[in-house]
């Protein structure tokens, strides 16, 4: 039997945590100045402010409880951009991993219970303690895998970007038209923002390559950062870049297809183990009747 006074402890720690937890998402923090734009990037809509406030309020402390302990928050915004995923459900996943990897070890022990079988105490908490954290971390490891896989993917659109707006340039379009007609050519998710940019900077009078530019921040992909620094400044000064663009696209393509074969490599050497261990207990399996015949002789 489990001493309730160990029950008792445990649950009291278990509830500091999340009353710890729920007031350092309630306390007021000061915006940074990138929130701040962000914010006032949004669209407004017409809505009821006194109605909602409650649930601004309730959704603001749900995203810092969920950032607790992940290091630099604009990596995770830009790797939640690059994904096409929303803070929200980002927020939503942690919590109900985190749930159910803490609730887990107890569901085991009430049926190891009803079973007979006693676990023993220490053993259980530190199995809450690990499936909360583990259930609470995973979300960032499978958006940090995903935003890398679509950033090494975003190397491909970024030199078919160039090689549309060199193609443009070399009709004799000037650097912003240029800029323009290829985000409308291409398609894609990645084009798709490049048009949502350009759209947002021509209402606002901004220029085509500060929206790119942008977009670049946002998502955290150092190829689309060069580029549009080389867009920039043909816009800015009126540089020929054209030849740069195109050597560029050029490089984009070659390290994009440099990283796939890597990453083909790597599958087929990661072939290998299964098929060694395959082959080693085919080889137990068919030996090991001479050799326990010999061993019994």
């Amino acid at each position: 039997m489990i001493p309730a006074a160990v029950v008792a402890a445990g649950v009291f720690a278990v509830a500091a945590a999340g009353v710890c937890l729920v007031a350092r998402g309630l306390a007021p923090t000061r915006p940074t100045l990138a929130e701040v734009r962000s914010h006032l990037a949004r669209p407004r809509w017409p809505t009821d402010a006194a109605g909602l406030g409650w649930r601004v309020r309730l959704r603001a402390a749900a995203l810092r409880v969920a950032g607790v302990g992940l290091g630099d928050p604009g990596r995770l915004h830009r790797d939640l951009a690059v994904t096409g995923r929303g803070v929200d459900r980002y927020a939503l996943d942690k919590v109900i991993l985190a749930t159910v990897g803490a609730c887990l070890p107890v569901v085991v022990t009430v049926v190891w219970a009803a079973a007979g079988v006693v676990a023993p105490v220490p053993i259980v908490l530190a199995a809450v303690a690990a499936g909360g954290v583990g259930g609470f971390v995973a979300p960032n490891v499978l958006v940090r895998s995903d935003a890398a896989r679509r950033r090494r993917d975003a190397r491909v659109t970024v030199s078919a970007y160039a090689d549309l707006v060199c193609i443009q340039l070399a009709a004799g379009e000037g650097v912003a038209t240029a800029v323009r007609v290829a985000a409308e050519t291409g398609t894609g998710s990645l084009f798709n923002r490049f048009r949502d940019a350009l759209d947002r900077a021509a209402r606002r009078g901004h220029s085509p390559w500060q929206a790119l530019e942008q977009v670049a921040d946002e998502l955290g992909i150092p190829e689309l950062r060069d580029l549009t620094a080389s867009i920039t400044r043909a816009g800015a000064t009126g540089a020929a870049v054209r030849n740069t663009l195109a050597a560029k696209a050029i490089t984009l393509r070659d390290h994009a297809a440099n990283a796939e074969l890597a990453a083909a490599q790597t599958q087929s050497e990661r072939l290998v183990a299964p098929v060694v261990l395959m082959m080693t207990g085919f080889l137990v399996l068919v030996g090991y009747p001479a050799v326990a015949r010999v061993l019994t002789l």
